[in-house]
């Protein structure tokens, strides 16, 4: 069995730890990290599926015979680029195969009576014989081998290429949040329509309408208020096309029964899609 940390320990927290527990021993542990710190992303990671209770369980099913922690965050690096953890582009290899295996075909010189000497550091070295068939091949397999890597190295993402937009996926979403999350029910009209200005189609119609169909129903009897700041984010998990980042915000809301702000405090997984119009959400979980 694995003996790798989980969860769990990442964040010092029981396995029956509540989600309040797991949201406090969040925000200690990274209080002090900086967002590109690879600790902090990896505190957030766990936090991201601590705090989702599907996501929990799945996770917990699985604890028995996997562990999906891979390192103990103590043997990690102080400081990781923003976006570079998720990254699976690898190194191309140092060397490559076979290479250092093919044996140099032997060479003769024979001088020539007819042609004078001359001086050393002139004589020019001609085989003789044919070249083995063997070497032939192996060379012909050595380009092939070239040339794939070189075709390799042309088409597979440039990692900084993949930390820069990770950047601008994770700003985009803090961006985003803020519309999508809040709403008045004296402007819910405008709301849904600076809201969707940030959703792909498949995430609009698939989830947000619906759901704000039923906030159009409700809120102006009960007359809510939401708004909501970002207070922090982090990147999850980052690839060419799709972000995942997680978000923690505070929503002050209010209602014709309750006219003090009441502060709900959220953490938000947003999973980001690049489209023609920049990053936009398409998907969420709070």
């Amino acid at each position: 069995m694995s003996t790798a940390p989980t969860w769990y320990d990442l964040l010092d927290v029981e396995p029956t730890a509540s989600t309040e527990e797991i949201r406090a021993a969040w925000k200690s542990a990274v209080v002090d990290l900086d967002p590109t710190d690879r600790r902090f992303q990896r505190l957030s990671e766990a936090a991201a599926v601590l705090l989702d209770e599907e996501r929990r369980r799945d996770y917990d099913r699985s604890l028995p015979t996997a562990s999906v922690v891979e390192a103990d965050t103590r043997d990690l690096p102080a400081e990781l680029p923003r976006g570079a953890a998720a990254s699976s582009v690898g190194d191309l290899p140092t060397t490559e195969p076979g290479i250092s295996e093919i044996e140099p075909a032997s060479v003769e010189v024979e001088h020539d009576p007819a042609v004078p000497e001359r001086p050393e550091r002139f004589q020019r070295f001609v085989p003789t014989g044919t070249v083995p068939l063997w070497l032939l091949g192996a060379a012909a397999v050595v380009a092939l081998v070239l040339v794939a890597l070189a075709a390799f190295a042309w088409t597979r993402p440039d990692p900084k290429a993949i930390e820069r937009d990770a950047a601008g996926a994770r700003e985009a979403a803090e961006r985003a949040v803020v519309p999508v999350l809040s709403y008045d029910y004296r402007t819910l009209d405008q709301g849904q329509r600076d809201a969707e200005s940030h959703l792909t189609t498949h995430y609009r119609d698939k989830a947000f309408r619906p759901l704000f169909a039923t906030i159009k129903k409700n809120a102006p009897g009960t007359q809510a208020v939401v708004t909501t700041k970002v207070v922090e984010s982090a990147i999850v998990r980052a690839g060419e096309d799709r972000v995942e980042v997680l978000v923690l915000v505070d929503r002050p809301t209010t209602n014709k029964k309750q006219t003090t702000p009441v502060t709900y405090e959220d953490h938000v997984t947003v999973t980001m899609e690049r489209s023609d119009h920049g990053w936009l959400i398409d998907d969420m979980t709070t």
